[in-house]
């Protein structure tokens, strides 16, 4: 399987941030930037990607840079604000359920972002040089 127009679509976002493309296969591609930040997205990642650009335009594009939402969906980013003083710390594979977590009833959960989360984020500048200086720090 190929993965053209995914792979064009992050060339289009990470090429505009002063990476460049220093691998690339029919299902696979890595960028760069400078000398010490690479970005591998490996065939799994590509086909996460097919799957949101399928939906994207189910997503509204509000003015809540860190907000994903849907007719039925919504996601926010919660962060930590002072990550050396703070006390609770989440640790990646936790999940915290409020309410019962089905189809029929609202109910919220803490966890990690989802990859529709993600892949809508890259295109918001401020939100991808967020995460690149985390990456850097």
């Amino acid at each position: 399987m190929e993965f053209i127009e995914e792979k064009e679509y992050l060339k289009s976002i990470f090429l505009d941030l002063d990476f460049e493309v220093v691998e690339e296969s029919k299902t696979t591609i890595k960028f760069k930037r400078r000398t010490y930040l690479e970005l591998f997205f490996s065939e799994d990642n590509l086909e996460s990607l097919r799957k949101y650009l399928a939906i994207k335009t189910e997503f509204e594009n509000l003015h809540f840079e860190t907000t994903l939402i849907s007719k039925n969906y919504r996601e926010e980013l919660v962060d930590v604000i002072n990550q050396r003083t703070s006390r609770m710390v989440f640790w990646r594979d936790e999940k915290f359920i409020f309410g019962n977590e089905n189809q029929t009833e609202i109910y919220a959960t803490i966890d990690n972002c989802s990859d529709n989360y993600v892949w809508n984020k890259l295109e918001d500048k401020n939100f991808s040089n967020y995460i690149l200086y985390l990456l850097c720090i």
